[in-house]
């Protein structure tokens, strides 16, 4: 990890909600993956459907990139059950989710995340 991410990790972590602070970092990249198909299956527009499901398989790659970085142990088993679960809540609360709190937090997180880590996904 270089020097630089380190403050930016430490900032992004302490700012985070308790249940999300405390996570491995694959497990909320994992969420995020869950969030983006979540909001796919909601849109009516092919291009924005498309463009979303990508960003969720790309969230879902630097989630195991990222577990396998962290040592995590079965982290395709562990990542996908996190995901399964995720995209199950979301996809429960339907298209009116994009506008509960808890949405705007995953989406600001994720945001923060991909930025943090480099990643070239587009925030919600």
């Amino acid at each position: 990890m270089t020097v630089y991410r380190v403050p930016c990790l430490l900032m992004l972590w302490l700012c985070l909600p308790t249940p999300v602070a405390a996570e491995r970092l694959s497990h909320s990249m994992a969420q995020c993956s869950a969030l983006y198909y979540a909001s796919s299956t909601w849109s009516d527009d092919l291009g924005t459907k498309a463009k979303l499901e990508e960003q969720s398989e790309l969230w879902f790659n630097a989630a195991l990139d990222f577990a396998a970085r962290d040592t995590l142990s079965l982290p395709f088993e562990t990542l996908t059950n996190i995901a399964n679960e995720a995209e199950g809540n979301w996809l429960s609360r339907g298209p009116s989710a994009v506008f509960a709190g808890d949405y705007r937090d995953w989406a600001g997180h994720c945001a923060a995340l991909a930025d943090i880590e480099g990643l070239e996904i587009s925030p919600l």
